[in-house]
């Protein structure tokens, strides 16, 4: 029988993170699954998210832990950011290092599995790609709408934005010429003129495939953090899937400020590196299709690079040899 309890585990800063476990009946002791929070959300994401997906992982043969970062959710801790975008630049830039390191740990002493595959969305991604340079015990990592880009409330969003979402805007003016309220809106003042013009003359094809030296991400708010850990990862032979949801401004800026421009280098280790569209998803997965899409992903990812019996074989293979 499935069991799902309660756990506790302390942070360097002293500060208590609260999670939840969940062990099937006949676990793996392989590699264990950690579900990082996204944002300001808790353990059970956006529409329960996590909850399902802990469900689905666990039907799989995986222990799972999910669980607050300090401030967030019942764990110890305060944020003192005032704005939302000043936070969320922290989180992008690694604030919950130690957190997911602490919770690779307990899962590797108590939890009871050698390895981690670290997962989450949005921040939950990045945060777990940042961790993952600094511990020899994670496997690997998926994630759903990894930010590549910094935010920040100095951040000039209108300058920064890709041009795909540049054309959106676009498209929803130009569907406003006939509608009284909009025009209302330009006599008052109240439209936001400046993204209307940059609209109006974004370019009309996308930016010219570059063949950079080095990873790296475009633009003023590209998040240097994003591009080195990404790298540690493939150098160290650890598989990533990134899965993105077709309307949403994040698979826009990874598109146009990171892959057009490496596309050389990502091509090398296209047996370890993976994106997948989920196609006119927003970037929460509201709906239960965008949800089964974006699970499906994941569990053919993790039957082809964690497969049932692989660790098993392996280490046989190493006593014979021995």
């Amino acid at each position: 029988m499935n069991r799902v309890r309660p756990v506790t585990f302390v942070n360097t800063a002293g500060e208590k993170l609260f999670g939840m476990f969940h062990e099937p009946a006949q676990a793996r002791t392989d590699v264990g699954i950690v579900l990082l929070s996204p944002g300001v959300k808790s353990r059970v994401a956006p529409h329960r998210l996590y909850n399902r997906l802990a469900e689905r992982l666990v039907r799989c043969g995986f222990r799972v832990l999910r669980f607050d970062f300090a401030g967030l959710g019942d764990s110890e801790g305060t944020i003192q950011e005032r704005l939302l975008a000043d936070l969320y630049r922290t989180i992008q830039l690694g604030r919950y290092t130690d957190d997911t390191l602490k919770a690779v740990e307990w899962m590797r002493t108590e939890g009871g599995v050698d390895r981690v595959v670290l997962a989450g969305l949005c921040g939950g991604g990045i945060s777990g790609l940042v961790a993952a340079r600094h511990s020899e015990h994670v496997a690997g990592l998926f994630s759903i709408g990894l930010p590549v880009i910094l935010d920040g409330a100095t951040v000039d969003k209108v300058a920064t934005m890709p041009v795909k979402q540049l054309r959106s805007v676009r498209r929803k003016y130009l569907n406003k010429l006939f509608d009284p309220a909009s025009w209302m809106r330009v006599v008052t003042l109240q439209s936001d003129f400046r993204l209307a013009l940059r609209s109006i003359l974004a370019s009309r094809g996308l930016r010219r495939r570059a063949t950079s030296p080095a990873l790296m991400v475009t633009g003023d708010n590209g998040n240097p953090e994003f591009a080195p850990a990404l790298m540690d990862m493939l150098a160290r032979h650890r598989p990533v899937l990134m899965v993105f949801s077709g309307a949403d401004r994040l698979y826009w800026e990874y598109c146009e400020k990171f892959a057009d421009h490496n596309t050389p280098l990502l091509a090398r280790h296209a047996d370890l590196f993976a994106v997948h569209v989920i196609e006119r998803a927003n970037h929460v997965l509201t709906f239960h299709e965008w949800q089964e899409a974006f699970f499906q992903h994941c569990e053919r990812w993790l039957a082809l690079h964690f497969p049932v019996g692989a660790a098993q074989r392996s280490k046989a293979g190493q006593v014979v040899s021995a």
